[in-house]
């Protein structure tokens, strides 16, 4: 009977440790850009920076191994792109990963082909990002009761009216939607809020992310 018991526990064993193996090299062996988009739209707009929010940067999943990236842009007179191999934290380790970002130039349609190489294997995926003329998505803009509208007519940023009392408030046009609200208070520290009457009258900066719900392309609005 312990005979048995003991062989039982040795073949338990030897299955979770051969479990174990298999998991670390599916792991070992994921994907780096299974979550890298197939497709981008921005507005072209030195406000709209590279951003991991906007969809225009991207990281790589993170690795212990070396991870080398290389890019190819198809329409470099729309977009320029810089990559590179740097580190993540995650939990409080280091490890390696792949980065590019793609900044506008005009706009236009350019297709991004990246290729990652890692634990001896080589990873490729493109993604077209196409960069639109900006348009004024508010119907309504203010602050108090100033109508400061006009001021995002050709670009998405103005200033943040420091010296007009009162809180924010806006209406959108037919076609946008406000998916993400960011504050900077005077010590520089960002909140996140779900509404723009949480914002106060003073915040050192304002960042709207804004959704073209009909084209489905994201940009960056700043008050600054």
């Amino acid at each position: 009977m312990k005979t048995k018991k003991k062989l039982l526990v040795t073949i338990l064993i030897a299955a979770l440790t051969m479990l174990a193996s298999t998991v670390s090299v599916l792991a070992a062996t994921k994907n780096p850009l299974a979550k890298m988009p197939r497709q981008v739209g921005s507005v072209a707009s030195e406000i709209n920076c590279v951003s991991v929010t906007n969809k225009t940067a991207f990281y790589t999943e993170a690795y212990n191994s070396k991870v080398s990236i290389s890019v190819k842009n198809s329409n470099p007179k729309v977009a320029d792109v810089q990559y590179y191999s740097t580190k993540l934290d995650v939990n409080g380790k280091l490890k390696n990963c792949g980065y590019f970002g793609v900044r506008y130039k005009k706009t236009g349609t350019t297709t991004i082909t990246v290729t990652v190489k890692v634990n001896g294997k080589t990873y490729k995926r493109s993604c077209k990002y196409t960069f639109y003329k900006y348009t004024n998505p508010f119907k309504l803009f203010k602050k108090g009761n100033k109508n400061i509208t006009a001021e995002f007519k050709s670009a998405p940023s103005a200033s943040v009216y420091s010296d007009v009392k009162g809180k924010y408030s806006y209406r959108l046009k037919n076609g946008y939607k406000v998916t993400r609200i960011l504050y900077w208070d005077q010590r520089f520290q960002g909140h996140e809020v779900k509404n723009i009457s949480q914002v106060p009258s003073n915040p050192r900066r304002l960042y709207l992310t804004i959704e073209n719900t009909k084209k489905n392309y994201l940009f960056t609005w700043v008050l600054s």
